[in-house]
């Protein structure tokens, strides 16, 4: 099975674990939410669903990534291509595991959700501007006031930064090798956290092609037959796996299953690292 599909197959269920009776966090932050007040009276479900939407959403663009990379891997494209996708990998990895951070309260993932949202929508908004595309800059800018006034809606304190946009006052975002970091902390493995993205960006730069690699079969310069490169999907494959399994635990549903196609293309990895065989299907 594909990861891809493999994800989309969990991702087009969550409707489902809302109304689940099963214990799980999900479960625990649909009742804490009714202590929270937003304008007219408690959190419902719905609030909830919004912020696990975007925390699955980010899980499931990383399942795309991953085999987007692996397409590449059969491809006669430089290996930079590869490195620079894996590194974009690893940063949308590290958002969905931040957003779905299990010590987080229903408040604060809820502000996270919607902080990295606005961040993204005011990103988009900054481009149609810079290019002078009214139309699609006049969509962006409802997009934002609708978040902005939904947040308003639930409770979120809405202030202004240096330039006047509207931002979350309680939201406090984090960069993305802090992110890269935090996942290669707590997820384990052979991840390599931010010393990999450190090496990564730097390649993806054009820095590294005189660099020593810290990892063992690491090529010093860029090869132009990806077939040969498998080992540097190895990192993009561990953190999809490990955030897939971190939604999945969050809305109570079982990890087993879910875990053997990961460690299975894992072991296919390893065992190419060293031959130009292709590896199997992404």
């Amino acid at each position: 099975m594909e990861l891809r599909c493999h994800v989309q197959a969990d991702t087009e269920r969550l409707d489902e674990r809302i109304l689940s009776p099963v214990d799980s966090q999900l479960r625990k932050e649909i009742i804490a939410a009714r202590d929270e007040v937003g304008c007219e009276g408690p959190w419902d479900a719905r609030v909830v669903l919004d912020e696990l939407l975007i925390s699955a959403g980010t899980v499931q663009t990383l399942s795309y990534q991953v085999y987007s990379i692996g397409r590449l891997l059969h491809a006669p494209v430089s290996m930079r291509a590869v490195q620079a996708l894996v590194r974009t990998a690893l940063e949308t990895a590290a958002r969905a595991w931040w957003l779905l951070d299990p010590a987080l309260t229903i408040r604060q993932r809820v502000t996270r959700s919607i902080g990295v949202t606005l961040q993204s929508m005011r990103d988009e908004q900054r481009a149609w501007k810079k290019l002078g595309e009214a139309g699609p800059l006049k969509r962006s800018n409802e997009q934002i006031n609708h978040l902005v006034e939904w947040a308003r809606y639930i409770g979120l304190a809405i202030t202004a930064d240096k330039l006047g946009q509207p931002r979350l006052a309680e939201f406090t975002p984090s960069t993305a090798s802090e992110m890269v970091a935090k996942l290669g902390d707590e997820a384990g493995g052979s991840l390599g956290g931010s010393a990999l993205y450190s090496w990564l960006s730097a390649s993806t730069h054009g820095a590294a092609l005189h660099m020593v690699p810290f990892t063992d079969g690491v090529p010093q310069v860029p090869r132009t037959n990806c077939r040969e490169l498998a080992w540097v999907l190895k990192p993009a494959v561990i953190s999809l796996r490990a955030t897939h399994l971190r939604l999945a635990e969050y809305v109570g549903a079982s990890s087993v299953h879910r875990s053997r196609p990961y460690d299975a293309l894992l072991r296919e990895l390893h065992s190419k690292r060293s031959d130009k065989t292709p590896v199997g299907v992404f």
